[in-house]
């Protein structure tokens, strides 16, 4: 069992898109390594957008630190794309972590920019 906190910051709203700072704050999990779980804990900046009903209709998010084409999922609502990124999030960190990979740290980038 583990315990986590989430955060959640809307804050800024686009016309196509909207910004969002999540971040996981893990408690203790039992058998995980943690200097791998301080990286999944990390504030990254995600950004959800809409695609346009010509294309089908439903959302894309993406960590752009993580790289677009790398850290990006999809989903029928803004909250079933960012639940699946941040699965893909996970899945991606596991696996640069075990190839011994860097990952990169969050940019202090300027919101709304």
């Amino acid at each position: 069992m583990f315990t986590y906190f989430m955060t959640v910051s809307f804050l800024a709203g686009f016309g196509l898109g909207v910004l969002l700072l999540v971040g996981l704050t893990h408690i203790r999990l039992p058998g995980r390594n943690h200097e791998l779980e301080r990286y999944l804990g990390l504030r990254y900046r995600i950004v959800i957008e809409p695609f346009s009903e010509e294309e089908g209709g439903g959302y894309e998010a993406f960590i752009p630190t993580l790289g677009r084409s790398t850290c990006v999922a999809v989903g029928d609502t803004e909250i079933d794309a960012l639940d699946n990124l941040l699965s893909v999030k996970r899945e991606v960190m596991e696996s640069w972590y075990k190839e011994g990979l860097p990952i990169p740290l969050p940019r202090d980038e300027k919101r709304g920019e």
